[in-house]
């Protein structure tokens, strides 16, 4: 375990605990991401005879929704008749049976029982947010697959096999109560705080509900350090500002890494202030003047040259994002 763990060498900012617990868990994470993965392959292979399944199963499921019934998918039993029957539909087409949830509570409108979260998109693309009612259980059992299947992935890139802590960068959001009592708020809001991976930044800041504070304060940890291993952000909305608020407070971050403070600018208690210096360990002036250097020299391509083993980003998004992504890696 020693050899493997020097071989992976190990970022600087780990302590020894640290160190072994992200050792034993990345294995953990990579083998069953790889079963998996065969697993995936598998399915692969037949991939006509799974998908009659899979919408088999999901038709059995909700046949007795409304959205179900709207379609006469309870009277469908095979693929050829749901093509048949089931046009091409948009957002639009299911806005009734939303405002219905959000409106009355009704359950088995979308899928079996009550909706506990309604989801809004950002309203970036149409100028209006749009609404959709979610069940966390149901995405809990999916989703935990999903994201070990995508670690086992990151685990695959050649370099980011490292023992490293991530830079993460999520907010919690503001959740209002529907007219009919369900929780509604953005569709980041979807995703737990519990995570597998390590981050640099202390957990008490993904509690704070101020995207600009969480972001900068994810800058001072993040850029003290030079072995992060990946860039994490809950949308690609989130990395855009990340890195736009970068360009507009690279200054005011060096200082606080050169001096271990947290500017007076961000609205936190003094509690919690306090706690986060102790969490800087001291101030450190070479990596402050190292960054500084770097960012006057601006930023195109600027991850690899402020983190020079990062491999890659991770966040959700469209294509609309896409050049604003690509000026942080060559």
């Amino acid at each position: 375990m020693i050899v493997d763990i020097q071989r992976l060498k190990p970022g600087q900012s780990h302590g020894l605990r640290s160190l072994f617990q992200q050792y034993v868990l990345n294995k953990v994470l990579y083998l069953a991401g790889l079963m998996l993965l065969k697993r995936l392959n598998k399915i692969g292979q037949a991939i006509r005879r799974q998908q009659k399944e899979l919408l088999d199963s999901i038709i059995k499921a909700n046949h007795e929704t409304k959205v179900a019934r709207h379609f006469g998918l309870h009277t469908i039993s095979s693929m050829e008749e749901f093509r048949s029957k089931v046009p091409l539909t948009k957002s639009s087409d299911y806005e009734e049976f939303s405002k219905d949830v959000r409106e009355n509570g009704t359950a088995d409108v979308f899928f079996p029982g009550r909706a506990d979260y309604v989801a809004m998109t950002s309203g970036t693309t149409s100028g209006k947010s749009k609404h959709f009612p979610k069940s966390l259980k149901i995405m809990k059992s999916t989703m935990g697959r999903w994201i070990i299947l995508s670690l086992k992935c990151m685990f695959d890139i050649s370099t980011n096999q490292y023992l490293r802590y991530w830079l993460c960068v999520r907010a919690t959001v503001r959740t209002t109560l529907c007219p009919s009592g369900v929780r509604t708020g953005l569709i980041s809001g979807i995703a737990s705080s519990f995570s597998l991976t390590p981050y640099v930044v202390p957990s008490l800041v993904n509690d704070m509900y101020n995207e600009k504070d969480v972001i900068y304060l994810n800058l001072i940890f993040g850029l003290k350090y030079p072995d992060i291993c990946n860039l994490f952000f809950s949308t690609a909305h989130m990395a855009n500002l990340f890195f736009l608020v970068l360009e507009r407070r690279w200054e005011e971050v060096c200082n606080d890494i050169q001096a271990g403070t947290i500017s007076k600018s961000i609205s936190i208690c003094d509690k919690d202030r306090l706690m986060l210096c102790q969490y800087l360990n001291g101030g450190d002036a070479n990596r402050a003047n190292f960054l500084r250097g770097e960012f006057k020299k601006g930023f195109l391509h600027i991850v690899p040259r402020i983190w020079p083993e990062c491999p890659g980003l991770f966040c959700l998004g469209t294509g609309a994002f896409q050049t604003q992504v690509r000026i942080c890696f060559p």
